[in-house]
């Protein structure tokens, strides 16, 4: 199945890995969102289960093992074209986890691995879906007053 212009939403999964006061991102090296900052993940393969789908991921694109914490979210990312016809559907389930390491390399999908602290990571060119998820992510954890929210 083609990822652009998918018969059907395609499942996918993201960690959220914080460390201390830090986000673990990295910068996509293809579409969607080329260019952009995001939390660590893609497509669940078939025969994979999400948690397995998860580890593989982040292990690739970054080079860290990870401890599946909880569920944080299921969202979804959709883009369309010109036309209005739907390019990438994504339904996405993102999981908070933890780093059983701390030294990351980019793996080849991506084109840089950080830790970001989470005060400066909404500063960063993010993708859609990751701006969403971290803004509503350092919301919930500074529990901010409605009038201070990023």
């Amino acid at each position: 199945m083609t990822r652009e212009y998918p018969p059907y939403p395609i499942p996918a999964v993201a960690a959220l890995v914080v460390k201390e006061d830090k986000v673990l991102l990295v910068k996509r090296g293809s579409e969607p969102s080329k260019g952009f900052y995001s939390l660590p993940g893609g497509v669940i393969e078939l025969g994979e289960s999400v948690e397995e789908a998860l580890k593989r991921e982040v292990l690739e694109e970054t080079g860290l093992g990870i401890e599946i914490l909880n569920l944080y979210t299921v969202t979804s990312y959709v883009e369309r074209d010109s036309e209005g016809r739907v390019k990438y559907h994504y339904v996405i389930i993102v999981y908070l986890a933890r780093a059983k390491d701390e030294i990351t390399r980019p793996g080849k999908e991506v084109t840089d691995v950080r830790w970001v602290p989470l005060v400066d990571c909404l500063n960063l060119r993010l993708s859609k879906f990751s701006r969403e998820v971290l803004r509503q992510f350092v919301n919930d954890i500074l529990r901010v007053s409605p009038r201070s929210r990023v």
